[in-house]
């Protein structure tokens, strides 16, 4: 009989965000750029199983921003981002380079988005690797870094070291919920009018008795 197989962890679908507005960003911004749009500089051949390129992010900040702005999960679909490289060179033809096919520098394009995108957010989730990324960084680099994790929205808590960052969004607290009465309450009766806790600790046969109950004194006499 073949061994039992562990079954693959499911991935989690991509958080929904808005196609039409980043792909209208992204053309905005390729046109801002002045034909320097889309030069990746450290992440040009970067795998994203590679190490996490801390100056790299920073230089692409301004990018980073663009898309977390319209999808803050910080994670995109690579069909929408080959389609929107796609749109781009129709406005900018002049970023595909002449010995290049528009198939493939976009489905290049898109595996460069992916890979920095993979890799923010590993920072966002890895406190070690965010200490890593950070370690050469000047104390403005490291505040563009922190800049973009603070953006990020990820289902799930918050991880610590992003939540102690300046400008993250404070976590909600925990609300302390009051005690739901029982079936039988101090101030239910019984059909008789008397009071239904009563029953558990008086006798009935003792006159004058007083019962300490929650701090009342309770005289007998006085329900006859």
């Amino acid at each position: 009989m073949p061994p039992n197989k562990k079954k693959a962890k499911q991935r989690e679908p991509i958080p929904e965000y808005s196609h039409e507005g980043l792909q209208n960003a992204m053309v905005s911004w390729t046109s801002s750029q002045a034909g320097q749009a889309w030069n990746w500089g450290g992440y040009d051949a970067t795998p994203r199983s590679g190490a996490v390129n801390g100056p790299s992010l920073v230089t692409l900040a301004a990018m980073l921003n663009m898309f977390l702005t319209y999808a803050p999960a910080c994670e995109l679909h690579p069909t929408f981002l080959v389609k929107a490289f796609n749109v781009i060179l129709q406005t900018h033809p002049t970023l595909l380079p002449p010995s290049m096919v528009k198939k493939y520098w976009a489905t290049l394009m898109c595996e460069r988005v992916v890979t920095v995108l993979s890799h923010l957010r590993r920072l966002y989730y890895n406190q070690v690797k965010y200490n890593e990324a950070i370690r050469k960084l000047n104390a403005d680099q490291r505040a563009e870094i922190d800049k973009l994790l603070v953006k990020i929205s990820r289902p799930g808590p918050t991880p610590e070291h992003i939540a102690s960052l300046p400008g993250a969004q404070p976590r909600p607290r925990n609300r302390m919920l009051r005690p739901v009465a029982s079936d039988i309450s101090d101030v239910s009766v019984d059909s008789q009018g008397y009071p239904c806790v009563l029953q558990r600790l008086v006798n009935p046969d003792k006159k004058n008795e007083k019962v300490q109950l929650v701090g009342l004194k309770i005289d007998k006499a006085l329900l006859n």
